[in-house]
């Protein structure tokens, strides 16, 4: 079908969407529902969606996935207000039914539909009380959907908000611990969105002392340690004590590689295998994207980051470390390429637009460079 539409056959395709409908019966189960809808969003059969949506409309309103498909097919039929409604009565749908939600706002930010997943995660929030699992779930993933998005004030509030909870409550800190293991990393998070907010505003002794602040809750964030180090005009003591933060952050990674290296080769089953290898390709990953935009030896970078990759191909977020490696030894054609496959996994993602954005300048600058003036 969709050679049919590349080819500009048309009628033949919507013919074929019409008989993949009709194979559904009369009254097509949520399940064969859910999956035939989302094969026509992937055909960006938008009026089909809308077709099968009216020959179906009660189901429809039972599924809050449905609903959205509904409303992303109105908006990209430019007709905002009706999606707007229909993305409305999906928010209503059993308010209740909080990890339901959590799971429908986790795929419209998959989807890119930012803003239905932020009202989704709200809506998680307002109708939870302050501090249980599900608030704090949802605006953890919250906040780092926001800064990927560059909204980082927005981030750091919402990330506020759990900050102040857990200082107070016992039996919230316990629930986040058990999402995020450290509480400190969610107070370093906020502080680090904050000094991203100042750092947009050219305010460079905010941003320095929220990164401090940050430092002070996790020594291990890899972001933090990267903003540190590239802070502007740093005295030599700043520099000295940002080296050695970064070697201490380098050396705890590397002791997480051997740990987690000597438990997959102990694995007994398939699930530990997964479990510990994925936990190892995360080490792997964390300690190249701090050498890699930092300092260090690039090519082991280079090495750890494909080594992370071995272990999880075609993780996005991993391919990005990939890509800012290759750019740390030089190969910016190699970074631009691994990039871009990135980015095509993660059509979505801000920050991997963002660094792709930045590498292509960078190919840019060096043709001019090497052309004769």
């Amino acid at each position: 079908m969709g050679l049919l539409k590349k080819l500009g056959q048309q009628e033949q395709a919507n013919a074929e969407i019409d008989r993949v409908i009709a194979l559904t019966g009369k009254s097509p189960q949520l399940p064969q529902m859910e999956e035939l809808t989302g094969w026509l969003v992937a055909q960006e059969a938008w009026d089909k969606v809308l077709q099968f949506y009216g020959a179906q409309q009660e189901t429809f309103a039972e599924s809050p996935p449905l609903l959205y498909r509904v409303a992303q097919a109105q908006r990209k039929l430019n007709r905002e207000d009706e999606a707007k409604v229909t993305a409305k009565q999906a928010l209503g749908i059993k308010p209740e039914s909080y990890e339901e939600h959590l799971i429908t706002a986790i795929k419209l930010k998959e989807s890119g539909l930012f803003d239905w997943a932020q009202q989704e995660f709200e809506l998680v929030s307002k109708t939870t009380p302050a501090g249980s699992a599900h608030d704090i779930r949802a605006r953890l993933l919250l906040s780092e959907m926001l800064h990927d998005q560059a909204q980082e004030l927005a981030a750091a509030k919402t990330l506020q908000v759990v900050s102040d909870v857990i200082e107070k409550d016992n039996q919230a800190a316990e629930f986040a611990a058990a999402l995020r293991g450290d509480i400190g990393e969610i107070f370093a998070r906020m502080h680090y969105f904050y000094s991203l907010h100042y750092a947009a505003q050219g305010d460079v002794k905010k941003q320095t002392e929220e990164l401090d602040k940050a430092i002070d809750k996790s020594a291990t964030d890899a972001d933090v340690l990267i903003a540190l180090y590239r802070l502007p005009n740093q005295s030599p003591e700043r520099q000295k004590k940002t080296r050695g933060l970064l070697e201490d952050a380098a050396k705890g990674f590397r002791e997480e590689i051997q740990a987690w290296r000597t438990a997959l080769e102990r694995a007994d089953n398939e699930r530990e295998q997964q479990d510990f290898g994925r936990m190892l390709a995360t080490a792997y990953n964390q300690l190249a994207w701090l050498i890699g935009n930092t300092t260090g030896d690039y090519q082991e970078a280079l090495q750890f980051s494909l080594r992370s990759l071995e272990l999880r191909p075609g993780e996005a977020g991993h391919m990005d470390t990939l890509g800012r490696c290759y750019y740390a030894v030089g190969d910016v054609a190699s970074a631009v390429k691994t990039q871009q496959e990135a980015c095509r996994i993660d059509p979505h993602s801000g920050a991997l637009r963002r660094q792709l954005d930045f590498f292509l300048k960078e190919q840019e600058k060096a043709k001019s460079e090497k052309t004769p003036q």
